[in-house]
């Protein structure tokens, strides 16, 4: 009788942690084992004048490319997920004003295409987005998966 308890109790075992695999992979589970951690707060942009300073320009650059970055992340699946922006039509604008700011390079065209996709509701691409934007910052862990398409639904309306 306990052999039989034993196997019963070892099948259901597997049972429950095939069932999780399961629903992990299919995306129900994803956002409970994302690592959340801080949000990204921005600085107030108050001028469009260009940004002369090399130090300031290369503050300006990552700082335009953690704000891309954090607000990807809501809206993309990834193993693990530290920073985290609403994606509005605020942020947006926000992140528009502080990429035109920018002197030209390829940074600023890669970031300026991102958002302007961004700005018109285009999150069909998001999960390619961040991983632009994740090697831009060196990423080695959190590279995007996939889309959470609720997610992004609601960005696009939020972006009206």
């Amino acid at each position: 009788m306990r052999k039989t308890l034993l196997i019963c109790g070892i099948i259901m075992g597997i049972a429950i942690v095939c069932i999780g695999a399961y629903k992990i992979a299919m995306g129900s589970l994803d956002g409970n084992f994302n690592e959340i951690g801080k949000s990204v707060k921005v600085t107030e942009v108050t001028t469009t004048e260009k940004i002369a300073n090399p130090s300031e320009a290369s503050n300006a650059i990552e700082e335009a490319t953690n704000m891309a970055h954090a607000m990807s992340n809501t809206l993309i699946k990834a193993d693990h997920i530290w920073d985290t922006m609403p994606m509005n039509k605020d942020n947006v604008d926000k992140l528009l004003v502080l990429i035109n700011r920018l002197g030209d390079g390829e940074e600023k065209a890669t970031l300026l295409a991102i958002a302007q996709k961004w700005k018109e509701s285009d999150f069909t691409k998001v999960d390619e987005d961040h991983n632009t934007v994740w090697s831009m910052l060196d990423g080695t862990t959190g590279k995007a998966t996939g889309i959470k398409k609720d997610e992004a639904a609601i960005a696009a309306l939020n972006m009206k």
